[in-house]
C-alpha cells in the first residue's frame, strides 16, 4: 500500500504514521515530525478522527510544565519569624519583586509604614491609659 504524505508530498510504502479523517479527505504524514508541521491543516482537536487510533494506544509520557511559585509578601510578623536564611532569600526575592512589579511593591511597603505607624499609635495609646485616666469632656 502506497500514499503521499501530505506535508512532506513524497510517497511512501506501508502504513502511514498517521492518518486523519478530516471533512471529505484522509490526511495521512509519514512521520512525527511531519505530523507536527502539518498541524495548522487539522483541525485542532483531532483525536477521534485518527483513523489508525490502534498506533497511539501505548503509554505516552506526561510533560508537566512546572508551575513558578507567585511571590507572596510577608507581614511583619512573618518576616519576624523567618530563620536568617529565610530571610536573606526573602530579601532578595523581595528585591527582585521590586523591580518586576515596582507599583504592587510600593502598596506592599505603604502597607508595611502604615502597619508600623498604626503600631506605635497603639503603644502610646497603652502608655497613656496606664498613666491616668483621661477627661475627654
Amino acid at each position: 500500500m502506497n500514499y503521499i504524505c501530505n506535508e512532506c508530498l513524497e510517497t511512501k510504502e506501508g502504513k502511514a504514521w498517521i492518518s486523519i479523517q478530516d471533512k471529505d479527505q484522509i490526511i495521512r504524514n509519514c512521520s512525527y515530525l511531519c505530523y507536527k508541521r502539518h498541524l495548522d491543516h487539522i483541525p485542532k482537536k483531532h483525536l477521534h478522527l485518527i483513523l489508525n487510533i490502534e498506533d497511539f494506544s501505548e503509554p505516552r509520557p506526561v510533560f508537566i510544565k512546572p508551575t513558578k511559585q507567585q511571590f507572596q509578601f510577608l507581614t511583619e510578623t512573618e518576616i519576624n519569624e523567618l530563620s536568617n536564611e529565610q530571610y536573606h532569600d526573602y530579601k532578595d526575592d523581595l528585591d527582585e519583586q521590586f523591580l518586576l512589579n515596582p507599583i504592587q511593591s510600593e502598596v506592599y511597603h505603604t502597607g508595611l509604614v502604615n502597619d508600623k505607624h498604626v503600631r506605635e499609635l497603639e503603644e502610646e495609646e497603652e502608655l497613656l491609659s496606664d498613666e491616668e485616666p483621661r477627661d475627654d469632656y
